[in-house]
């Protein structure tokens, strides 16, 4: 005899396997052979026990099972119930499990059960097992009046898919970037998988590991159980991603709930993948070797991996694959070692770190950016970072980079590894950091700068001066992008098989207190055409020193490689005889120099002035004695020099109010710094190039924040015989000191559309003599703005106050705010550009915080809000701005052609408030070559029109 498991409907009549789902009936066709049916007839009992395989896996519970015949042969409709009773086959008081159906069936019924003419019967509502199978065959006793019992396995099989969940694959991270070892576009990366299967193979089992598209696999290790594990890649070529395939040696089976660890080798990818973007899915597959069969899941999200011991700094769904962070800086304020005084007291040295990168991948609000310094550095539990001195955030031009601001710092301190005894990681939030323009790597990419404090620790190794990194990572803490190799200390040129000395920066023995670097002037080379001296003075040690010697230049500034004796000079009144150094464009170098002690040393090298300080990196001089070393006492001393600012304006900016032709109340603001001082018939003159169509008022005004103009100073403007225009600022008796100028002048727009032009900033010696006047300062051209015809219409659109609680309205001063402006314009294409009063800050990268779905404007719960009588357009999703840069008040977002002229859109957009109500509080948007009407902005939430009255100006009241 024998039994064969049948499907569970007619439809189901070709398939190889039964899946057994909730609901599924286990029906079974039964037939006994001639002795079997003999003993039948007029037997007092016949049983039947089922046993559920894999018997690790079934608990039906103890309760009664529904069991019953079907009965095809009579036509019967009264089949009759069938004893049905769970059974284990351990018996345990506590834990049993209970894996076989005990039935019994009636004689008259099974003498007549034949192949052909088979007995079927059906068993209802299983609780079916924990996790899933593949493919297995039952088994079954039978036993007539209980002896001479005989087995059979089943004809066909069952088997089950496991839940969501009950198979779980992550990836688990101990390296530096939480995202594998070698986590950069294009390398080959070794990644560490944990998978605990959800079903049972064997004893033919395949795992795969299914990469998403881009992926590539090479390599395969891991998985072995107690009796051994054979793998073998395989590769699919019906996908664009890899797949990691391993097979079990014929003999092992695995369990369900069995943990397995793999290692495989992945090709990255030639552009970045983030961690939690949708197509960004990894899948596990589970299947035995001939079976159709296959078990496919996701691996566990990353939420859920964050779940395991150790969180989601160890475990991950899936893995990022990052952007090289290339032309990071950093760069020490002090070289000391902490050290101890002669009681062995600890003295702690601190000092600020000068930190410059230049991300590509923008980073978008509440990003975090991660330094990583060697062990013994300690940023504190909670780290304080802030910005760079003013200069380094100056603006020189359009073509030249500009370091920009990291707002909204808060910085925590963290360990790397988890064996570090200090906080050498420091974690800090930022508003955003804009990426390089539509992803592109180039030489004028946005630049970051800001310094943060750390301790020195007390001893120095050579490995310090390769442990600094720098990654960055989205708010949901998954990393975009990072460094390779340690930062750069002179250079942002990538350290990868330097000496450890061009690496970054080393600690030393003592501070060189004292040198000093002094340049005889700061003429740029392009305005001097010759070069200046820069003079070393004086250096100086109590006893003899034997060291090496570097002196390096801020960045732009180059030694002078001349062959003649005059370029090298001992200082006066100073010793220096050890001849000409190797030169390295900005970097002099000696071998090792004697040095006696209490013997003035110093020396005059010949050294050319670029246009400006630079601005990624410090702009200072590093000295250091005994460079080359790596051991403490050979490292003997370093200091650095601030460097003087060039004479070369910077800042200098044209701002119009409005740029609307026909405007009769503009206002344009001239920005411009000087470093020379001016003094009689000197002066500023600003020029435009071509005819702009301005009209000036010659009534010129400081704004608030500005340095303060001379008293006696001359406003002049000059008609020109192109058309141009020309300001001539004159000074007189009083001199006009270096600073930041910000200057207001009325203007009258032109009646017609005009081209941006360009402005050029200069300070002369006598600007009578101008344009030949001799400069003080190295000129500075900037672009101007353009005039536009008049928009059809711009403002903020109107809300109830439900519609303003779902946007986040919030007018508090120096809050978040989210605005929600529309507008409409004639044919819509270029950039749109929105400039917001004096005080409100954009976000840097702005395109995570901008919303253009009707739909998503107030959020998904309240799209409601948005009644059918509103004039507002829908904004096509494919035609969804692409870029988003903030720069201060300004806010410039590139959106793709295709809006429909003259009809009505909307976006919001995250900015954040000042913190007293703007003086001029107006708001203007410029789009499809129209500009707006200046628009009414909103009172920040502040006091106004306060006063404080004493009651009395007595120092105490009368009898206290």
């Amino acid at each position: 005899g024998g039994f064969r498991i049948l499907p569970a409907s007619i439809e189901d009549d070709d398939a190889d396997a039964l899946e057994l789902t909730p609901g599924t009936k286990l029906r079974l066709s039964i037939f006994a052979d001639d002795a079997q049916r003999l003993d039948a007839v007029g037997s007092g009992g016949i049983t039947l026990r089922l046993f559920l395989w894999p018997l690790t896996q079934w608990s039906i519970g103890t309760a009664p099972c529904s069991a019953a015949l079907e009965c095809p042969r009579q036509n019967r409709s009264d089949c009759p119930q069938l004893l049905c009773i769970p059974e284990a086959i351990v018996e345990d008081r506590l834990a049993s499990r209970y894996n076989v159906l005990l039935l019994e069936l009636p004689g008259a019924e099974l003498a007549n059960a034949t192949a052909k003419d088979p007995l079927i019967l059906s068993v209802d509502s299983l609780v079916l097992p924990a996790g899933g199978f593949l493919p297995r065959r039952l088994s079954a006793e039978l036993a007539i009046d209980g002896v001479l019992p005989s087995y059979a396995a089943s004809v066909g099989t069952v088997w089950r898919h496991p839940n969501d969940g009950e198979t779980a694959c992550s990836f688990f991270f101990l390296d530096r970037s939480g995202n594998g070892p070698r986590p950069f576009v294009g390398q080959v990366n070794l990644l560490t998988l944990k998978l605990r299967v959800g079903a049972a193979l064997g004893p033919r089992a395949v795992v795969k590991f299914l990469a998403p598209s881009g992926f590539g696999c090479s390599g395969i290790r891991g998985g072995k159980s107690s009796r051994g594990a054979a793998w073998s890649l395989t590769l699919d070529p019906g996908r664009t991603g890899a797949v990691c395939s391993g097979r079990l040696e014929d003999a092992i089976r695995l369990h369900y709930g069995q943990v397995l660890y793999f290692e495989i080798d992945v090709q990255n990818p030639r552009s970045p993948v983030r961690r939690g973007a949708a197509e960004n899915t990894w899948m596990v597959e589970l299947s035995n070797r001939g079976d159709t069969q296959r078990l496919r899941s996701n691996f566990s999200s990353n939420t859920q991996a964050a779940l395991l011991p150790g969180g989601s700094g160890l475990w991950s769904g899936s893995t990022s694959v990052l952007q090289v962070l290339a032309g990071a800086v950093l760069q020490p304020t002090y070289f000391q070692k902490s050290c101890c005084d002669s009681g062995e007291v600890e003295q702690r040295v601190f000092q600020w770190l000068r930190i410059f990168f230049r991300p590509v991948v923008a980073v978008d609000h509440m990003g975090i950016v991660i330094l990583d310094a060697p062990e013994g550095f300690d940023f504190g539990d909670s780290c304080s970072v802030r910005d760079l001195a003013d200069e380094y955030y100056a603006y020189v031009g359009e073509d030249e980079a500009e370091v920009r601001r990291l707002r909204g710092k808060v910085c925590v301190g963290d360990v790397y590894p988890d064996t570090s005894m200090t906080y050498n990681r420091a974690r800090i939030t930022v508003a955003g950091a804009r990426g390089a323009v539509h992803g592109q790597y180039n030489a004028y990419g946005p630049h970051y700068g800001f310094e943060i404090k750390a301790a020195h620790p007390f001893t120095y190794t050579r490995s310090q001066q390769e442990g600094w990194f720098i990654w960055t990572q989205d708010m949901s803490g998954f990393a975009l992008e990072g460094s390779t190799d340690s930062l750069g200390f002179l250079s942002p040129s990538q350290s990868s098989g330097r000496t450890f000395y061009d690496k970054s920066w080393g600690l030393y023995a003592e501070t060189a207190f004292g040198v000093d670097v002094r340049l005889i002037s700061l003429a740029p080379f392009s305005v001097s055409h010759a070069e200046t001296e820069a003079i070393v003075y004086p250096i100086e040690f109590e006893t003899l020193v034997k060291a090496s010697l570097r002196v390096a230049a801020p960045a732009g500034f180059m030694w002078g490689e001349s062959l003649d004796e005059s370029a090298l000079q001992p200082h006066v009144g100073t010793e220096w005889s050890f001849g000409r150094p190797h030169v390295d464009d900005n970097v002099l170098t000696w071998g090792e120099l004697e040095f006696r002690g209490h013997v003035k040393y110093g020396f005059r090298y010949k050294i050319r002035v670029p246009d400006h300080n630079p601005r990624t990196s410090a702009n200072a001089f590093f000295i250091e004695f005994g460079y080359d070393r790596d051991v403490i006492d050979s490292r003997r001393a370093a200091t650095i020099s601030e460097c003087p600012m060039v004479a070369a304006l910077i800042n200098c900016r044209v701002r119009y109010h409005t740029n609307q032709a026909g405007r009769l109340d503009n206002r344009i603001e001239f920005r411009f710094q000087t470093m020379t001082p001016l003094f009689r018939n000197g002066g500023v003159v600003i020029t435009a190039d071509g005819d702009l169509g301005l009209e000036l008022n010659r009534s010129l005004v400081a704004l608030q924040d500005s340095s303060p103009l001379p008293k006696d100073l001359l406003l002049d403007v000059p008609e020109m015989p192109d058309g141009g225009l020309k300001l001539r600022l004159q000074v007189q008796a009083e001199p006009m000191k270096p600073g930041f100028y910000r200057l207001e002048i009325p203007a009258k727009n032109p009646n017609e559309a005009r081209r941006a032009g360009s402005w050029n900033f200069g300070t002369y010696e006598d600007v009578r003599w101008h344009p030949g006047a001799q400069s003080a300062d190295l000129e500075m051209h900037v672009p101007g703005v353009p005039v536009y015809k008049r928009m059809l219409y711009a403002g903020f659109h109107p809300l109830s106050i439900a519609q303003s609680f779902a946007l986040g309205r919030d007018d508090r001063p120096g809050h978040l705010n989210t605005l929600l402006l529309s507008w409409s314009c004639g044919d819509p294409r270029g950039t749109l550009v929105v400039q917001a009063p004096e005080g409100f800050i954009f976000d840097d990268a702005c395109l995570g915080s901008l919303e253009t779905s009707k739909s998503q404007l107030l959020g998904p719960d309240f799209a409601y809000l948005f009644s059918p009588n509103q004039t507002l357009s829908p904004w096509p999703e494919i035609l969804a701005p692409t870029e988003c840069v903030g720069d201060g008040r300004l806010v410039r977002v590139s959106v793709p052609r295709g809006l429909d002229g003259h009809a009505t859109y909307a976006f919001s957009i995250r900015v954040r408030n000042p913190y007293v109500t703007p003086a001029l509080n107006q708001w203007t948007l410029s789009y499809c070559e129209e500009a707006s009407d200046p628009f009414d902005g909103f009172p920040i939430w502040t006091f106004t029109k306060v006063s404080l009255v004493a009651a009395s100006s007595a120092r105490k009241a009368l009898g206290a």
